[in-house]
């Protein structure tokens, strides 16, 4: 009754000591809420990269407004990763979407936009985000359905985000291929 009987600033206090107290004793804040789609971006869970084989498990879905506290709060160590992170990732498939106010990790190939039954079902794209970028680097490019984009823009882009269009400049020898029933890349 003492707590709710005082003044708002003595309020603030009390709660801001416990806010500290926690973190003090290695609680995690919340940095996956989010309300909409394109909150959410794709972080590792380990500070110094993902393996080359990575699995949704080696990321994590965090808001995009909360990364610096997400990688705070998940690294211990800020130096001696040399050489643990992966030079050359596999394609991308984990995206990073707004889920019942979550921020998530979603596989790709779990994704009717990466399904195919013919080559020409696919197309190449650098990266995952909601606006591709004109040019990349050939471990940034996956594949998905030529028909799928308007369900990727669904999972990464906010409502009111407008990309710009450009030509893509793709590396020589990079074709989008049907492999499996999923897009995929051939380099």
């Amino acid at each position: 009754m003492y707590i709710a009987a005082a003044s708002s600033q003595r309020w603030r206090v009390i709660v801001a000591g416990l806010v500290v107290g926690a973190m003090a004793i290695g609680c995690k804040r919340d940095t996956s809420a989010c309300d909409a789609p394109g909150q959410c971006a794709l972080m590792t869970t380990d500070c110094c990269g993902a393996p080359c084989d990575a699995t949704a498990s080696d990321f994590s879905a965090v808001n995009v407004d909360r990364m610096h506290e997400f990688r705070q709060d998940s690294c211990d160590v800020v130096d001696g990763c040399d050489g643990l992170g992966c030079t050359t990732p596999t394609a991308p498939r984990f995206l990073a979407t707004c889920r019942d106010e979550q921020c998530v990790v979603q596989d790709t190939a779990d994704l009717p936009l990466s399904a195919c039954s013919a080559d020409e079902d696919c197309i190449l794209r650098f990266g995952l985000g909601c606006c591709e970028p004109c040019s990349g680097e050939a471990a940034q490019l996956t594949s998905v359905r030529a028909d799928g984009l308007a369900e990727l823009a669904a999972l990464t882009c906010a409502p009111d985000d407008r990309c710009g269009g450009c030509f893509h400049d793709y590396p020589p020898g990079a074709t989008a291929v049907c492999v499996d029933g999923r897009c995929s890349v051939s380099r």
